[in-house]
């Protein structure tokens, strides 16, 4: 059996307008041996003529017999792909040409790195570039027990960007199926509590697609991601792994920084709700704050004062733009 340096995960339903894309830039990598596993998760659209389209020996496609869900489906790819690296691509989002080559070499220099993360694009439906996103400054690796700190804070770690070794994704289980929404979420803050350490590279090595149809974008307006975010924390923060992991004092600044990320998740997702017009979510996302407002706002840093000055102004900006609109009509 042929042994893969990266094996590139594609779990796809019924997005044939973007799977292509994504394919594609799977093929362009500068990584020579990889293979590109895309599991078809009952698609009723024309996914299959997609990957048909494809003449290249390095993809391997596989159709369920009956549906798994996202997460699952994730899984099952993972177990049928044999490369040393894995790494997860939506099937709407695209990878750099050299985000492979890069990553791969990182781990491969460091046999104690769990895993390696990037900086991103966003694009539009027309590929267009719409904001690039590098979390931090400089090219880092850290332990787990350090990444966590500021990774409770906010989830700057895009699951499309990483690499990760094959034997810590199994060691970890893979994801947990009882989720679908932050399932990346929860297997990322599992890889911190054990420590693992984690490579950054800050410069931009995936493509990720902003558009409604995300069930990102449709948990955050029906509010049904609060519910698993909320879940992930409390999972997370009762945890033995990080009793074990961390002193008294240090867990007190855990369960502070899990508040600062409330904060401003609900300050982001009522946001996106005000962007796509949807008034009772944010509302819904703004009420949420009240019971955290007197006991952490005052301790919010200065990062955390900024954001929301941010969001102030681009709420009033945005409904100020909604009120001319009607009023022009």
């Amino acid at each position: 059996m042929q042994i893969f340096k990266v094996s590139v995960c594609i779990s796809t339903r019924n997005r044939a307008e973007y799977l292509k894309t994504s394919i594609k830039s799977a093929l362009r990598q500068t990584l020579p041996n990889i293979e590109i596993v895309v599991l078809d998760d009952c698609s009723t659209d024309n996914t299959n003529d997609i990957v048909k389209q494809f003449d290249d020996p390095r993809i391997v496609y596989f159709r369920t017999n009956e549906r798994l869900g996202v997460t699952s489906s994730w899984n099952k790819c993972a177990s049928i792909s044999r490369g040393e690296y894995i790494t997860f691509l939506n099937d709407d989002d695209a990878l750099h040409p050299e985000m492979l080559e890069q990553e791969s070499k990182l781990l491969d220099e460091d046999p104690e790195l769990a895993c390696v993360y990037s900086g991103f694009y966003v694009i539009n439906n027309n590929d267009k570039i719409i904001r690039t996103n590098i979390p931090h400054a400089g090219l880092y690796v850290k332990n787990g027990k350090d990444e966590f700190l500021s990774h409770i804070i906010k989830n700057y770690i895009c699951t499309q960007t990483v690499l990760i070794r094959r034997s810590v994704f199994n060691k970890l289980n893979g994801f947990d199926t009882s989720m679908y929404l932050c399932t990346d979420l929860d297997f990322w803050f599992r890889l911190e509590l054990e420590n693992y350490k984690i490579g950054y590279i800050n410069r931009p090595l995936a493509y990720i697609r902003h558009h409604g149809k995300t069930f990102t974008s449709k948990s955050i307006l029906n509010g049904s991601i609060l519910r698993e975010y909320t879940n992930v924390l409390r999972k997370t923060l009762l945890s033995t792994k990080m009793k074990k992991l961390y002193k008294s004092e240090e867990i007190t600044l855990i369960r502070k920084n899990a508040a600062r990320g409330i904060v401003y998740h609900l300050l982001r997702w009522s946001y996106e709700c005000l962007r796509q017009g949807n008034l009772k979510g944010t509302a819904y996302y703004l009420f949420q704050l009240t019971p955290w407002r007197s006991t952490d706002f005052g301790e919010l840093n200065p990062a955390m004062a900024v954001i929301i000055r941010q969001f102030i102004l681009n709420s009033f900006q945005l409904l100020t733009g909604k009120i001319f609109k009607r009023l022009s009509v």
